[in-house]
């Protein structure tokens, strides 16, 4: 229940396009929905398919989920030993299945197969976490995968590393993906939302999802070194937009106004 003359505002963290929990809410949950003030969307998708879905377009608004860009830009300066034999490639995300890193090992063995030297490093823990050591195991590519688990500061693993992936199935908006670009970091992503980010620069690529089309992705900033340095020029151009205190405003500025009503 809401407290009387009380503001309310929901966020709505996943696209109702792609994900199941969000897309039956917005189908379904209609009249609890209206009850909000605003609701918030925090990916463009998000916000298109949210509206398409629940009829609700008064009030919906999209906001991306602020950074703290200065705190991820310093913390990116720590040191972790990451092997420097061969491109290193970078994902972090929870071991859970909607996350897609069963297919990313898949991948992986893959390019090693067709002769694509590459180490692959996961930041993150979860449930999926002794079945994806059994798949490393399995694959026979241990000496070109580390499982880091969870570290309370992934930056200097995506710093070290030539590019960031996401081969999550579904997504809201990822902020792993806003600090990526922060740091300057190209993508390669299954996920549409994420192209968001990009801006008006390239700054990798955004694939269909699918496991061809997240191969070749891949293959592609492994191996096509004209294009990966158009995207990682891209991506330190597009680091200047995360600024932190700025998104942090414009989150300051539509509750003022909330307030103000």
């Amino acid at each position: 229940a809401f407290a009387e003359n009380t503001k309310s505002v929901k966020y709505i963290h996943g696209d109702p396009g792609t994900n199941p929990v969000y897309r039956d809410e917005a189908l379904n949950k209609q009249e609890m929905l209206k009850r909000f003030d605003r609701i918030v969307c925090v990916s463009q998708a998000a916000w298109k398919s949210f509206q398409e879905l629940s009829g609700i377009t008064e009030g919906v608004e999209l906001h991306y989920n602020p950074i703290d860009s200065d705190n991820v830009r310093r913390l990116a300066e720590e040191k972790v030993d990451l092997p420097t034999d061969a491109p290193l490639v970078c994902a972090v995300g929870r071991l859970s299945e909607e996350k897609g890193f069963e297919r990313l090992l898949v991948i992986h063995k893959r390019l090693l197969d067709q002769g694509i030297r590459h180490n692959l490093v996961i930041v993150g823990d979860g449930p999926d976490r002794d079945f994806l050591r059994r798949l490393v195991r399995a694959l026979g590519v241990a000496d070109s995968v580390i499982l880091a688990g969870y570290q309370a500061n992934p930056y200097p693993y995506m710093k070290q590393s030539k590019f960031l992936v996401s081969s999550s199935f579904t997504e809201g908006l990822p902020v792993i993906s806003m600090e990526a670009l922060c740091l300057g970091i190209p993508m390669v992503s299954a996920v549409p939302s994420i192209g968001e980010t990009f801006g008006e620069e390239m700054c990798g690529i955004i694939t269909e999802n699918d496991n061809r089309s997240l191969e070749a992705g891949i293959r592609k900033m492994l191996t096509d070194e004209a294009f990966y340095a158009e995207a990682k020029a891209g991506a330190v151009r597009r680091s200047s937009f995360f600024d932190g205190a700025r998104m942090v405003r414009e989150v300051e500025d539509m509750l003022l106004q909330l307030a103000a009503e």
